[in-house]
């Protein structure tokens, strides 16, 4: 049996209404893994596993309709982040640059890891959108979690820990 990718985002949004400690603290509370669905362990596809929080639900965590990742050659995109199927494993690469969004001081493009079967690991970042015309803006943290396992476990990006734990969280403004 031949090791698959499987991935899970979990996507956080909110506004200055929500900036303050009492939500921040309930923001804060959401897992950074959760037990992963049965179709996406059953899938013979790679398929993201998509969750939302926002405080428009008080930041429950929602499933989001699942994303088939790539076109089937085990290469794809979630937000920054690359996944690449090699022959050595699964390369995982996050590329951020400040002319995509607003300027927070910091344009990386790095590795991440090189899973190798069996390993998982968790990428996090945060950022601040505007509205060009309207004039609103809000924030967003995201949370993706990539494995290359020959059999998912529902529990794996809950009760195990990753390989690597890349985090890009910066004071957002």
């Amino acid at each position: 049996m031949r090791a698959r990718i499987v991935s899970q985002y979990i996507r956080m949004r909110w506004t200055k209404r929500s900036r303050g400690a009492r939500a921040a603290t309930v923001r804060n509370q959401i897992p950074w893994g959760v037990r992963l669905p049965v179709d996406v362990l059953e899938s013979d596809t790679h398929t993201t596993h998509a969750l939302q929080a926002s405080e428009d639900n008080g930041f429950k965590i929602e499933r989001r309709e699942n994303s088939v990742n790539g076109d089937g050659s085990g290469t794809f995109q979630i937000g920054h982040l690359r996944v690449e199927l090699e022959d050595a494993g699964v390369r995982v690469h996050f590329r951020y640059t400040d002319s995509e969004h607003v300027r927070t001081h910091r344009n990386l493009d790095e590795e991440v890891a090189l899973l190798t079967p069996g390993r998982w690991t968790r990428v996090v970042w945060n950022e601040r959108f505007s509205h060009l015309h309207e004039g609103y803006w809000w924030y967003e943290q995201a949370i993706v979690n990539v494995a290359f396992v020959d059999v998912p476990e529902a529990d794996i990006f809950v009760s195990g820990q990753p390989v690597c734990e890349y985090v890009q969280l910066v004071k957002l403004f």
